[in-house]
């Protein structure tokens, strides 16, 4: 809400106190919005390494596919080539995450 709001300096103080002190479901979902807030705030590498581990460590609420669109669609405006990088192997697997690959990569700048 808070992040909706334009308060993105409490967003980002409430969703790091939950990420570090909740528990591990419930944490990744605000490791999840943490990292977006990140990427709102410009602040990409951090973001990214949030990204990054949700990926190598997904849980029952936030899958690994789901920490790669996220990681993709924060990386499209600012890093293209690296969103492309992602969304490759994604669109070629079945079900939702194809379907939203293959929508992030149609929104892909030309090569």
């Amino acid at each position: 809400i808070q992040a909706g709001q334009g308060k993105l300096a409490d967003a980002e103080k409430t969703l790091r106190e939950v990420a570090e002190k909740g528990n591990e479901q419930y944490a990744s979902l605000a490791k999840l919005s943490l990292a977006e807030v990140y990427f709102a705030q410009g602040k990409v590498d951090q973001g990214r390494k949030i990204f990054e581990d949700l990926i190598a460590h997904p849980t029952l609420f936030v899958s690994k596919d789901q920490a790669q669109i996220g990681l993709a669609r924060a990386l499209l405006p600012v890093r293209p080539e690296e969103a492309r990088k992602i969304l490759e192997p994604l669109k070629n697997t079945s079900g939702a995450t194809a379907q939203i690959a293959l929508q992030l990569y149609s929104d892909l700048p030309p090569q």
